[in-house]
């Protein structure tokens, strides 16, 4: 939506909590043998830059990025082709350590020995021993492939690279699952006032200047997202987009990188690259940056770029642990909005498994409009891959709806056309069964007919969207009889655009608690109880025989067969006559229960 408003996450609040994020170091006896040869670079240094740049994977067969990205190699993520853009610190370190490239690129232990032998060697250049953690970002520097500019750009990609190190270092969690001391770092120190830039998913600021709510000032020059505020607006250069000629925006690509996030808002600034996105996401925390206008024709989908909005994602499409809960809530969000602007339901959003392989086999078509790279036609690529999760994605776009419940005891289940008409296109409906103290819910379908492959129905065992999923029925192929093991049924149905079917025909029981009210039903003729006025408007008389001396207990229930009122007494023989104030109830059916001890005797009521 193009409005301007102020939107400070601070990395501990909006963020991912850093144990969602450990992964497993394979490679933690190289870094202690690296630390043993090395012994004046600080624990944690090493493994600080091997899990912002690989997830402690040894990059060696990873497929080549959609966007051009040079490809990076080893634990430690090194560059040996940077394209005359990215530098080419695969050579560097190979220079400083004495190791030869194929060796460093080939063997996990030397990638990550070389590295440490390149920081041990600047150290000894730079006379950086026994300093403070912080006072190693010159070596952090020289040791990156990116950029090192006074172009505003580079500036804050390199600046996003140094933050992502320090802040690995500065927590906790990975202290303790990764073995190396607290340096009681302080980012706002080391990263001065850039650190509310860094850390944040947006500012404020204009044209000329960058602040916090505090009056604080970057030195860098970053403009806000014109398109989507909580953004950051770091322009791409004209020779890497053109317009789109008049063409509707009506799809949204997801890409990941296949490398970093600073690395891709670096490489978007290199005219010999020839790609673009319009918005780059971080995994840790979500952050997004806007890079190319909605209103141009950025380069990343091939043929379909003309009416695609392009979002990369931060990681590699192997390696499931860059794709984190703040980077799909951001970009769902920021999905949302795109739709919004555009007119593209979001209900249009791919669902199904991840999928491997290109768009031969991955391909959907014209009805899905928020899908992967590796989904439009005539692509060569494979990401978001299969390990990005699509129905989460899907249902945090679509994370409102409308619900219909179902509280009656027993009942008949129709898709929206009822009983003889079709369900419609783009439809998302969600059903519950539900009544507390339930035992189950049972639901017997007799009649299923959906758009095989495209129209699904998906019923979960319990009360919400994301309870454990029962099964997920299309085609012609009966669900049959489900049933619950608690007190709710949850069904939800979704249909794209195409075409439309009879849809299903079902009746339910719900067991437990509320077979009270089938004993009621059963009951009503029952002549010795008797109840008036009825239909009542604050207070119930009644009247019953009593045979023998005995305690008797009162209730008053809803439709449910829930207790909402309860009186009891000692009473003689005879006919006794009991009044029940209620003036407080809403209007609607409820049952009074007698219970004398031999029998428990039931009357139906009407509340007006």
């Amino acid at each position: 939506m193009k409005k301007i408003y102020i939107l400070l996450f601070l990395l501990g609040s909006f963020g991912i909590k850093a144990h969602e994020l450990i992964v497993a170091n394979p490679y933690s006896a190289q870094f202690k043998k690296a630390y043993a040869l090395y012994p004046s670079i600080p624990k944690g240094l090493l493994e600080s830059v091997a899990f912002t740049q690989s997830r402690f994977t040894h990059l060696d067969s990873q497929e080549q990025s959609c966007i051009g990205l040079p490809k990076a190699y080893g634990v430690m993520g090194l560059i040996a082709d940077g394209k005359n853009y990215f530098r080419n610190n695969l050579t560097k370190i190979s220079q400083l350590s004495g190791f030869s490239e194929s060796e460093i690129k080939n063997n996990p232990e030397t990638n990550i020995i070389a590295y440490a032998a390149a920081f041990n060697a600047l150290q000894q250049q730079n006379n950086l021993f026994n300093k403070s953690i912080g006072d190693y970002q010159s070596i952090f520097t020289e040791l990156s492939e990116l950029p090192v500019s006074n172009d505003l750009i580079n500036n804050f990609a390199l600046n996003s690279h140094l933050y992502q190190i320090y802040w690995f270092l500065n927590n906790g969690e990975f202290q303790d699952a990764y073995s190396f001391p607290d340096y009681h770092l302080n980012l706002k120190t080391i990263f001065g006032s850039n650190y509310e830039i860094l850390s944040s998913s947006s500012v404020k600021l204009s044209k000329t200047n960058i602040s916090n709510n505090e009056g604080q000032n970057y030195k860098l020059n970053n403009i806000l997202s014109p398109d989507y505020p909580p953004a950051l607006w770091t322009p791409a250069p004209s020779c890497n987009y053109n317009g789109r000629g008049g063409t509707a925006i009506t799809a949204v690509t997801i890409h990941d990188v296949e490398g970093s996030y600073a690395g891709c808002i670096s490489w978007f600034q290199n005219c010999a690259s020839s790609v673009s996105a319009h918005y780059v996401v971080r995994s840790s925390d979500g952050q997004i940056t806007q890079m190319v206008l909605e209103i141009n024709r950025a380069w990343h989908v091939g043929s379909e770029n003309s009416y695609c909005v392009g979002i990369e994602h931060e990681g590699y499409n192997n390696t499931p642990i860059w794709y984190t809960l703040p980077m799909y809530t951001a970009s769902a969000a920021l999905v949302k909005d795109i739709c919004v602007d555009n007119g593209i339901n979001p209900l249009r959003t791919y669902y199904g498994p991840g999928c491997s392989g290109g768009y031969t086999s991955c391909l959907q078509g014209s009805c899905v409009k928020v899908k992967g790279h590796q989904m439009f036609p005539n692509q060569t690529h494979t990401d978001p891959g299969p390990y990005w999760n699509w129905d989460k994605y899907y249902k945090l776009i679509n994370n409102t709806y409308s619900l219909i419940t179902y509280t009656a005891v027993t009942g008949n289940f129709y898709d929206s056309g009822g009983a003889g008409g079709n369900y419609t296109d783009d439809e998302r409906k969600v059903y519950l069964f539900t009544s507390p103290g339930a035992t189950n819910i049972t639901l017997n379908f007799t009649a299923f007919s959906t758009e095989s492959g495209y129209d699904y129905l998906f019923i979960r065992n319990g009360g919400n969207i994301n309870s454990p999923l029962i099964g997920k029925y299309s085609g012609t192929v009966s669900p049959g009889t489900i049933t619950s093991t608690n007190d709710s049924l949850l069904v939800e149905f979704r249909s794209d655009c195409g075409i439309v079917s009879s849809g299903w025909a079902a009746n339910y029981t719900i067991n437990g608690i509320v077979a009270a009210s089938l004993d009621i039903i059963s009951s009503v003729q029952n002549n010795s109880l008797v109840v008036f006025p009825n239909p009542f408007t604050n207070q119930i008389n009644i009247s019953f025989n009593l045979e023998n001396s005995g305690d008797v207990n009162i209730s008053l229930l809803d439709v449910l067969g829930r207790e909402i009122l309860n009186t009891k007494s000692k009473e003689n023989p005879g006919t006794i006559i009991k009044t029940i104030s209620a003036p407080q109830l809403a209007n609607g059916v409820y049952w009074i229960k007698l219970d004398t001890g031999k029998n428990i005797l039931y009357k139906k009521l009407l509340k007006e």
